[in-house]
Order: structure tokens, then C-alpha cells, then sequence
């Protein structure tokens, strides 16, 4: 059964999101979360205010704990660090094999771009209470009154992923999203993601950059498409989640059969994670809106639960189960070429599976930010190259994450099997959802599926 919920993210401007009380003299006078609000005089006029002038705003985070939790200590951390294009120079004329250097929301100047995952060291002084443990920047919160701890730091507009790291006595550490803003990820006890991620939107569309503006949803509420979550049957026999973004306007009886762009995620994620993430529905209500594409639907699957065999049991189950599914349960085409599919970090290595296994099954193929090494003779024989020669196929990377020098060999290894239909997008950031997100919508363009046909 099908259980459909608008994922818009509109709520990540609601009083559940944004707890209106950010400081307390007792627990019961807090219920935590994170606020948003413009950066305040006192702040401005601190050791940072330089920052807080910079960002504009403020994010003020406050998490309760339970009287019998064993806490030593409780940080924050998520897309909350910036890195000039100074410091991207830098890193691109080491080869990308340097450490890059990355800001904290205290050294935040303006015209710095927000990462993710970035290349492991970090080498730099960060601010007390501020350490980098080789992907994110951590910052330590402070316990306010007992058993409530905060921090308030510069937080210009954006769209922002974070989540706390406790740490016990025993100095043993656990990683949870924020009781107070929970987006409903799907964790199953056999799935390896360590943790679920909360959310926050600062600013409005029109303060962040033109790719980022996509991450926030559309004004008219009433062309915000849906999402349904489902669950089908492996060719094990086993369950597996997906989620399906249909557009405002979907009709299961338009004698127009809609297309279909599957979407698949990296390692420790689920079929959630583009859809919260990587706010997809956001980004297509809003190419949608602008005519960049049309009479699409998206689906995003669970390919670490219960399959994770990105070499076998992945494509086929995508080729034998998935598919099937779709077009049996929606009105959406069966040729060929009205289905494509991208991925990103580890689910563009299953791009490239399912070039390798099934080239006859799409028209277009995207692969974004991924490293490992492939064995290209053995993935693409000659038969094979030829059922891809009609085939389009987009890479993409960032422009300071550890992935960007492989994606350029990878695609001067398409180029050298002969393949002309191959394009390399170029993206800013590292391996991160804002970086996939400009990549994605790229990759829409590149698509080209604006007019219904």
C-alpha cells in the first residue's frame, strides 16, 4: 500500500522547526530545537561580529537532556563551514592533494560558499570549543542551565543539514538529529546510517545563489507536487522502500504517459535522503514552474536495505523489480528513452552498473562525485559500448571535493571507448548536497525534457 505526504519542506518554517524559546532558566521553560533570527546587536558587536555582520543571521541551537543521560559533552555539526574561492585556489593548485582549509561560522566573511563533507585535515586554528575531525567542523555546546546546553553561532541564508554528537564519560560517542526538528528519515536496524539528519532554511530564496534557491520551496503551495512512500518486493523476495515525487498536476489517466528519472543515493543513505536531503521536491516544483521540465516523475530507492551490492544485486533488482513496479502502478512511459537515472557519490558507481549490465535500458545516465576505481574493459566490452553509443551521459564534481580529479578520468575514459554523447558538469562545492543538488539540476537541463510529447 501507498502512503502519500506532501514533502514541500514549507514546514521547515514552522513553530515545530523553530522553537520559539532559545534560552532558559529551567528545562521546563525550553522545549530545545533551533531558532532562526536576524544577527542580534549584542552579537554584532562581540569578538565575532565581523561574522555576524557577514551572515545576517543567527542560529541559535538548544538541546535537553534527560536528568539520568550520561553527558560529557554535546556538539553540533552539519553543513556549518565555508570555504572562500581563495582557499578553493589553493586547494586546486595543490593537485587536490592537500588538506583544504575550511571556515567556521565564526570566520564566515561574505561570498563564502557552505560544505559538507570536505578533504579530510582542515589545517588552521579554529576557535575554543571549535575542532575538525577530518569531514565536518564540530562545535561544542555549552550547558546553560542544568541539563540544557546551546550554542548561537553565524548562520548566513541557506539550506543546512546538522545533527548532535554526544559524547559519555567512557568517551564513547553517539550521533542523533534534533528531537525537536525531525524529518521522518526511514531507519531500518540493518541499515548502516549512523545517524538521521535535521534541517533548517535561513533567509529566503532570493539571498542565496541560483542553484541554492532551488532547495526552497515555491510560493504557489498549490503547484508543490507530492511524494508517496511504497514498498516492493526485491527478486530475493524481501522488502525495499521507495519514494516516488509526482508533480502537482500528475494525472494517472493523462493519455500522455509521464517520464521517469530514477534517482539513487550514496553509501549509509536510503530512498529519504534525496527527497529530505537533497530537497528534491523542492527543486521540481520549481524547474517545473520555470518550464526546465515537464510531465516527469522522480523515484528514489533504498539501496543499502536490503540489498547493497552495488556490483549485482542493485541493477538487477533495479532492472527486474523496480522498474516493473513503476510502470505497473503509474502512468509513465515504456521506451526506453523517456527514463533516465543519476547518482550521486556511491550511487554513481550503480550509474555505471547499470550502463555496464542494462545499456539498452535508458536514454540517460548521470554520475555524480564518486572515486572508486572501475575496471573499464571489463564493464563496457565492445558490445556493450555499442548499445551506449545512442545513449546520453553526464559527470559531475565539485570543485573542492576529493572526488574531482576522478571524475575527469572517468571521463576521458568514456571518451577513449568511443562514446561521444558524454558531457563533465562542473559544480561549487565538495561532497555535498549543495554541490549534487547544482549538479542535478544540470543534469535536468541536460535532459532537456521540457515539452510534453
Amino acid at each position: 500500500m501507498k502512503k502519500t505526504f506532501p514533502l514541500f519542506l514549507s514546514l521547515l518554517m514552522s513553530a515545530s522547526v523553530f522553537s520559539p524559546v532559545i534560552a532558559a532558566e529551567s528545562q521546563e521553560e525550553t522545549t530545545g530545537g533551533c531558532v532562526i533570527e536576524e544577527a542580534t546587536a549584542e552579537n554584532l558587536e562581540g569578538e565575532y561580529g565581523a561574522a555576524y555582520e557577514a551572515a545576517g543571521y543567527q542560529a541559535t541551537f538548544t538541546y535537553v537532556a534527560d536528568q539520568e543521560d550520561d553527558i560529557a559533552k554535546i556538539e553540533v555539526f552539519g553543513d556549518f563551514q565555508w570555504v572562500t574561492d581563495e582557499l578553493a585556489k589553493e586547494f586546486v593548485g595543490s593537485d587536490y592533494s592537500e588538506a583544504i582549509r575550511i571556515l567556521s561560522a565564526y570566520e564566515y566573511v561574505e561570498g563564502a560558499f557552505h560544505t559538507g563533507y570536505s578533504n579530510p585535515g582542515g589545517a588552521g586554528e579554529y576557535p575554543e570549543g571549535i575542532c575538525y575531525d577530518g569531514g565536518f567542523i564540530n562545535y561544542t555546546m555549552t550547558e546553560v542551565a542544568d541539563d540544557i546546553y546551546q550554542i548561537t553561532m553565524p548562520m548566513p541564508a541557506g539550506f543546512y543539514r546538522y545533527e548532535y554528537r554526544i559524547t559519555d564519560s567512557k568517551g564513547e560517542t553517539t550521533l542523533i538529529d534534533d528531537p525537536c526538528n525531525d524529518f521522518g528519515y526511514t531507519i531500518e536496524e540493518n541499515n548502516p546510517t549512523p545517524a538521521d539528519w535535521s534541517l533548517i532554511l535561513v533567509g529566503t530564496a532570493d539571498e542565496v545563489s541560483e542553484t541554492e534557491a532551488y532547495a526552497y520551496p515555491i510560493e504557489d503551495e498549490t503547484k508543490q507536487g507530492t511524494v508517496e512512500k511504497a514498498v516492493i518486493k526485491t527478486y530475493l523476495n524481501t522488502d525495499q522502500d521507495i519514494a516516488v515525487y509526482l508533480p502537482y498536476d500528475y494525472d494517472e489517466n493523462d493519455p500522455i504517459p509521464y517520464k521517469t528519472l530514477y534517482v539513487a543515493h550514496g553509501s549509509t543513505e536510503n530512498e529519504d535522503t534525496w527527497m529530505i536531503a537533497g530537497a528534491l521536491s523542492n527543486m521540481m516544483d520549481r524547474l517545473m514552474e520555470e518550464g526546465r521540465i515537464d510531465h516527469t516523475i522522480v523515484v528514489t530507492m533504498d539501496n543499502c536495505v536490503p540489498l547493497n551490492n552495488y556490483e549485482d544485486d542493485v541493477p538487477k533488482n533495479f532492472a527486474e523489480c523496480l522498474i516493473p513496479y513503476i510502470e505497473a502502478n503509474y502512468n509513465v512511459s515504456k521506451d526506453s528513452q523517456d527514463r533516465a537515472i543519476c547518482g550521486s557519490s556511491r550511487g554513481g558507481q550503480m550509474v555505471y552498473q547499470m550502463m555496464s549490465e542494462y545499456p539498452d535500458l535508458m536514454k540517460y545516465y548521470g554520475a555524480f562525485s564518486f572515486r572508486r576505481e572501475m575496471d573499464m574493459e571489463a564493464l563496457f566490452p565492445a558490445e556493450t559500448v555499442e548499445a551506449l553509443k545512442d545513449s546520453y551521459i553526464c559527470l559531475g564534481r565539485g570543485n573542492v571535493e576529493p572526488a574531482t580529479p576522478a571524475m575527469l578520468i572517468k571521463y576521458n575514459d568514456l571518451i577513449e571507448l568511443g562514446l561521444e554523447n558524454v558531457v563533465l558538469y562542473d559544480s561549487i562545492g565538495a561532497h555535498d548536497w549543495g554541490n549534487w543538488r547544482s549538479l542535478y539540476q544540470q543534469y535536468v537541463d541536460y535532459i532537456g525534457w521540457t515539452e510534453i510529447e
